[in-house]
């Protein structure tokens, strides 16, 4: 009976495992990113459904990024989160001229094939509702790429009118 019992532990976790082996990263991702950054630590992977790309975060030193790779392992960018007295002077300019009224919510350094950028997302709070956006700069101050975020929980944050749980969020 003991011998069974094991047995059948053994094959439940032989096919958990089977059944997590879906999420695992196709040998091409890993060998493709691995030849791009070859001294990452702490590196833990994703698959992003929406993009349908694999996402891996790693560290540097103590910098941290995140890149992502498309199924056949082609790279596709690498973000590293900045602060904002990072950005180049032409790129706080472009911000100051066109986004006073905004709140700097997140700043980044993005390096794709096509390039070097900086993206900022900007939030401004206005009668009553948010209003997000994230901006492409070049290296050089010009915006090349405006898309407002969408944000699923705001309804829900509407029909509390408290704005005591809307700080919140900001944390």
């Amino acid at each position: 009976m003991r011998t069974l019992m094991i047995l059948v532990m053994v094959l439940s976790t032989m096919t958990f495992t089977a059944c997590g082996q879906k999420t695992d990263v196709p040998s091409n991702v890993e060998k493709a990113f691995e030849q791009k950054v070859s001294n990452a630590k702490d590196v833990e992977w994703e698959y992003d459904s929406e993009d349908k790309l694999w996402e891996v975060e790693y560290e540097i030193g103590k910098a941290e990024f995140t890149s992502a790779f498309d199924k056949n392992g082609k790279w596709v960018e690498t973000e590293k989160e900045i602060k904002f007295s990072e950005l180049p002077e032409a790129v706080k300019a472009t911000l100051k001229a066109d986004y006073s009224d905004y709140e700097v919510e997140e700043v980044e350094f993005v390096e794709t094939p096509k390039g070097k950028f900086y993206e900022v997302e900007v939030e401004l709070e206005k009668d009553d509702e948010e209003v997000e956006f994230e901006l492409l700069f070049s290296t050089d101050g010009k915006e090349v790429k405006k898309e407002q975020e969408k944000d699923d929980d705001d309804d829900d944050e509407d029909d509390d009118n408290d704005e005591d749980d809307n700080d919140e969020d900001d944390d």
